[in-house]
């Protein structure tokens, strides 16, 4: 009886290393070699922020002219706006954690050294639906996790550490 578990766990031991030597050896196309081109500072992966254009003022002429000329860069936020429309929220503490709503419309952040938990959403102020108590010295409100029932029991796990 010993000699057949020997022998299974020889074959077994065998299938991984096969399976592991052919997945080496696996080749993936995506569509061909491509140059290797140096990131152009503050592009980011998706080619850097957009460029959003003001409307012109109301009342002003619009037609027929040259369009007003562009800035050499990316507007500034003033205050708590920022002109990106990719920015959902702003004017937070330092962020440590998001956690996307399944209504994907709005989202969790954490605050790293505030134990602030708020939901964000594009359009409204956050609202702080929470706040851990953290030591913020030993590393604050870390980490954020829906749970996987989320849509039933509507828990979300915190990482936080605290002076105790």
């Amino acid at each position: 009886m010993g000699h057949g578990r020997v022998v299974g766990g020889l074959r077994a031991l065998l299938l991984v290393v096969l399976l592991a030597f052919v997945a080496g050896c696996a080749d993936f196309p995506d569509g061909g070699q491509r140059t290797w081109q140096d990131q152009v500072e503050n592009s980011g992966e998706l080619g850097g922020p957009p460029s959003v254009q003001q409307p012109p003022p109301p009342g002003s002429p619009g037609g027929g002219q040259s369009p007003p000329p562009q800035s050499s860069g990316p507007q500034q936020p003033a205050g708590c706006v920022d002109p990106d429309p990719q920015v959902v929220a702003t004017c937070l503490s330092p962020v440590s954690a998001i956690a996307v709503l399944p209504d994907a419309t709005s989202a969790l952040v954490a605050e790293r050294d505030t134990g602030r938990v708020l939901r964000v959403q594009r359009g409204t102020a956050p609202q702080v639906i929470a706040t851990v108590p953290v030591d913020a010295a030993a590393g604050g409100l870390t980490g954020l996790v829906l749970s996987p029932s989320y849509a039933e029991d509507e828990l979300v796990y915190a990482l936080a550490s605290t002076g105790s």
